[in-house]
């Protein structure tokens, strides 16, 4: 029956692309925060908002108890998968450090160690500092003991390829350099 073909096949596969579309599988937001879980409630509102227009507008004969029942227990079960799968990434990103992202700190050095003991503080948020490019000149770290190398006055684009960085932060101040800011994220598009 045409019914049983979409209540069956088309809705779920049709629901995991709206999942996708809407960024619950984006790599910023998997184990890390609640924007994960608002994105899988926004689809799932949207999903039966859909069934429910699409039931209307076909005068299909569907009980509201039925497709509530199952829209709840849809998302409940896609919440749970996603709680599950979040403790496993943790789990891993303590153990090995897999599913992390190498970062690059980059300011001046107080800054940038204020937010390296921030990241480390929580090895399941999956960010592990490799090295640090200060803004203030080597001068700046002279005699200061650093838990990572420590660079300066180097091309930022070549230092993430060499110390194998996935990821920047900018720290403090350097932030509020907007010009240099700009250029360098028109640099960064579409290193990925």
């Amino acid at each position: 029956e045409l019914f049983t073909f979409f209540a069956y096949l088309v809705l779920p596969l049709f629901w995991l692309i709206l999942l996708w579309a809407n960024g619950t599988y984006d790599r910023r937001y998997l184990g890390l925060g609640s924007e994960e879980f608002k994105r899988i409630v926004r689809t799932s509102v949207t999903v039966v908002a859909g069934v429910s227009v699409l039931a209307f507008a076909t005068k299909a004969e569907l009980s509201r108890g039925t497709v509530a029942l199952v829209s709840l227990s849809a998302l409940l079960f896609l919440l749970l998968g996603r709680v599950g799968a979040r403790q496993v990434l943790h789990l891993a990103r303590r153990r090995t450090g897999h599913g992390a992202h190498r970062m690059l700190l980059v300011g001046t050095l107080p800054e940038a160690l204020e937010v390296y003991t921030a990241v480390t503080r929580s090895p399941a948020a999956g960010l592990i500092p490799v090295a640090i490019h200060i803004t203030d000149g080597y001068a700046a770290a002279r005699g200061i003991e650093t838990p990572v190398p420590v660079y300066a006055a180097r091309d930022v684009l070549a230092l993430v390829r060499e110390v194998g960085a996935d990821t920047i932060a900018v720290c403090g101040s350097a932030s509020a350099e907007p010009g240099e800011l700009r250029r360098l994220a028109w640099r960064l598009e579409g290193t990925g």
